[in-house]
């Protein structure tokens, strides 16, 4: 049951996505995203909302999206960005779009949850990438 929740979540993120994640990488988002529902309990409908680009104010939701740019790696406990944790991260599935992305979608904010939903909204918006 568990693999097929993790292909269908795959399928979603492909099918929503300009970027095809490949079954490693859509396990490893599946996986970072398991870690954070744990942590926080976000109503699943502001995620399923999230999956097609309206993202809440909820302070669940906001927490969600932060701990899952961390699990992923391009944002360190202290809420500032990896740069070439990003790079090297966004290299793996976009295939020569990293600096493009970097350029695009990271956020400037200082306030580290803020930093993190930017991202991850400009990540949709921009790109139609899908990490939640």
């Amino acid at each position: 049951m568990k693999l097929l929740l993790i292909f269908i979540v795959a399928s979603v993120v492909s099918i929503q996505a300009d970027v095809q994640l490949d079954e490693e990488h859509a396990k490893r988002v599946s996986n970072h995203r398991e870690v954070c529902l744990k942590k926080f309990n976000v109503d699943p409908v502001l995620l399923e909302k999230a999956r097609k680009g309206d993202f809440s104010d909820n302070s669940d939701f906001r927490k969600h999206v932060f701990c899952v740019s961390q699990q992923i790696g391009y944002i360190d406990d202290s809420g500032k960005v990896v740069h070439d944790v990003f790079k090297t991260k966004v290299s793996e599935v976009l295939n020569g779009k990293a600096e493009e992305m970097m350029n695009t979608c990271l956020s400037k904010s200082e306030d580290p949850i803020e930093l993190a939903v930017a991202t991850t909204k400009c990540f949709y918006d921009v790109f139609h990438l899908v990490i939640l």
